[in-house]
């Protein structure tokens, strides 16, 4: 056996002297040297020796006891903090102590060590030589203690948090059945919708049916009609003969009764009434007047304003037929004169020592009343043409209209006030009258009429002139040239087509009309007109005005804290509806009168034409708005 030496298992590294040449001696012959002297001194230095990673890994397993790890991790617990702690324990300053001590090396060299042996550790430790847990920090760099220090943990924290495991399955299992109610409901919704779909269509097949019947009703109802009025003129004519004449000698003198006139002067203080300095400020006086106090809308109420306005510059007579005439002369007086116009009442006997006395008064716009007495229409136009005031004739009924000689028209422009009275009159008007330097309005260039339905409807130069003059003034009032049709339709061509019976003539004029801003009204009355009672708590509600009605009904909807059922013992009557504004397209459609059964047995055709019939301006406008809310 060859002798040798070797160094002990625990020597990690050798001190390094430096020796000079002059210090060593060679014996060439023998291949041998040696040193003169031996003085090491202090080694310049140390050699490391063996593997490093060995020695850190040894230190590593001599500190990692059972005792230090049941202190670290516990007996129940096994997070992964408590496995870093447990390593930072272990590669404490004391460790990095130990390892300066055997390697003879630095305290950076000995951290720089330690942090390559962690990172190496999966070739460098193997899964027997210590606990699965107590490494926590190097199994991140060995796969194999990893997934047993993960599966470790799994358990430990799955049994630790088997209540709150628990509760949030239960909360899952709570969820997913309200998520199959809410299925449910939806298919049940989808199956209901799809039902109400079939309704849908079969009420809207019914519909077109009950529209396609309709249009044929109008037609026969107009014929209807047209048949009626010349039956009725064909009665006047034949019993005009036994009827009294109107030139007939007229009284003169003041019978009792015979007529009455009253003067509203004076009712307005100085401090109420605003100044008017221009022609401007007077019209927008009416306008304001006209729009408060009887409700008409905006559109119409500028085209009334300024024809009214046309008719008072030139002193032209006014027949105003149907609702709120008095009102409107009211208005006008009012606007412009801060005063009341004059009231003239009619009575049974004609008189006509009347018009001295209105000549007389102050008043610069007179209403007249009963225009249709005895003889009173037969020479009272005529010498009130001479008067320096504006005559407003008045009557109620636009029906009555129809039987009147067309030549009353020469002495006074008709006005349908349906189309443009909204309400009747529930505030008070506001009072203005004119400055003293007040700016009149000046007549600019005549303008001709742009519709040429007056040439059909045979007007005389009279009456022609006269409106052309008013209806011109009214447009440059107006300033809006796309209200001029407007003007013309509204108070020449509609008053006159009505009046002479010459529908027709408005029938080929009228066609379509756009009408936006509209209010409309839609409003329930329940069951014969006795409204609907709810209940104030619950909000059912049944048709009728009896409280027993809402008797065994439940609540409209179902809650989570209200189990008991509703008494209804606070109840209302009302009736149902909604107010709101929207823009409408009116068409004209052309009904066949010879498929339509209007027998006055049947409840449709009695309705319908009593609906119709009601008025001549409804029967007028039937041509254009289709009003079929009986069908």
């Amino acid at each position: 056996m060859d002798r040798c030496a070797k160094l002990s298992e625990t020597i990690y590294y050798l001190p390094v002297y430096t020796v000079s040449y002059g210090d060593i001696y060679n014996w060439d012959d023998r291949n041998l040297r040696f040193l003169k002297t031996l003085q090491v001194g202090e080694p310049s230095g140390y050699v490391s020796i063996g593997n490093t990673h060995e020695v850190i890994r040894t230190l590593i397993l001599e500190r990692t006891t059972w005792p230090l790890f049941k202190e670290c991790i516990g007996a129940t617990k096994a997070e992964w903090k408590h496995c870093k702690l447990l390593l930072e324990k272990i590669c404490g300053e004391s460790l990095y102590d130990a390892i300066v001590q055997k390697l003879n090396c630095t305290l950076d060299q000995a951290k720089q060590a330690v942090d390559d042996f962690v990172n190496r550790a999966d070739a460098l430790i193997k899964v027997g030589d210590i606990d699965v847990n107590v490494l926590a920090e190097i199994a991140k760099n060995h796969d194999e203690l990893r997934e047993l220090c993960e599966k470790a943990v799994s358990v430990e924290w799955h049994n630790s948090h088997a209540a709150e495991i628990a509760k949030a399955e239960a909360e899952v299992s709570e969820m997913e059945e309200t998520i199959s109610i809410a299925k449910n409901q939806h298919s049940e919704l989808l199956a209901e919708i799809a039902t109400k779909q079939g309704e849908l269509d079969r009420l809207l097949a019914e519909i077109a049916q009950y529209e396609s019947v309709g249009k044929e009703t109008l037609v026969a109802v107009r014929q209807k009609i047209a048949d009626a009025q010349k039956d009725m003129a064909g009665f006047i004519a034949d019993i005009s003969v036994f009827l009294p004449q109107s030139n007939a000698t007229l009284p003169y003198g003041n019978p009792p009764a015979s007529w009455q006139y009253s003067s509203t002067s004076g009712q307005y203080s100085d401090e109420d009434i605003e100044l008017a300095e221009s022609w401007r400020n007077e019209y927008d006086a009416i306008y304001q007047n006209l729009s408060c106090a009887l409700g008409i809308e905006p559109d119409f109420c500028s085209m009334l304003t300024a024809f009214l306005y046309a008719t008072h510059i030139n002193n032209v007579p006014t027949l105003i037929a149907g609702p709120g005439g008095q009102d409107i002369a009211e208005v006008l007086s009012v606007s412009m004169y801060a005063t009341g116009a004059g009231q003239l009442t009619l009575g049974d006997e004609c008189d006509l020592s009347i018009v001295e006395r209105i000549s007389e008064a102050d008043d610069s716009i007179v209403s007249v009343q009963n225009m249709f007495g005895k003889g009173w229409t037969d020479a009272l136009p005529q010498k009130f043409t001479r008067l320096k005031k504006q005559i407003i004739w008045t009557h109620p009924y636009v029906e009555d209209m129809l039987i009147e000689p067309k030549g009353l028209y020469n002495y006074m422009l008709p006005v349908l006030s349906e189309c443009f009275i909204g309400s009747l009159p529930a505030l008070e008007t506001w009072p203005s009258k004119r400055a003293k330097k007040f700016q009149p309005y000046v007549s600019e260039e005549k303008q001709s009429l742009r519709i040429s339905a007056f040439k059909r409807l045979g007007l005389s130069k009279l009456l022609l002139g006269q409106l052309t003059r008013v209806l011109s003034d009214a447009k440059c009032i107006l300033e809006n040239p796309a209200k001029d049709k407007d003007l013309e339709l509204l108070f020449g061509v509609l008053p006159l087509c009505v009046l002479t019976g010459r529908l027709d003539v408005l029938k080929d004029v009228i066609r379509m009309a756009v009408r936006p801003n509209q209010r409309i009204i839609m409003l329930n009355n329940g069951v014969s007109g006795k409204g609907f009672t709810i209940c104030c708590d619950c909000g059912a509600a049944m048709p009728g005005d009896d409280p027993a009605v809402l008797k065994d009904v439940l609540r409209p909807y179902r809650s989570k804290f209200i189990k008991t059922r509703c008494k209804h013992s606070d109840t209302i009557n009302v009736n149902l509806g909604y107010d709101f504004v929207t823009d409408m397209l009116v068409l004209e459609f052309a009904l066949d009168r010879k498929q339509i059964d209007i027998k006055v047995t049947l409840p449709l055709g009695s309705r319908a034409a009593m609906r119709v019939g009601s008025s001549p301006f409804r029967r007028t406008m039937a041509s254009v708005l289709i009003a079929f809310e009986t069908l």
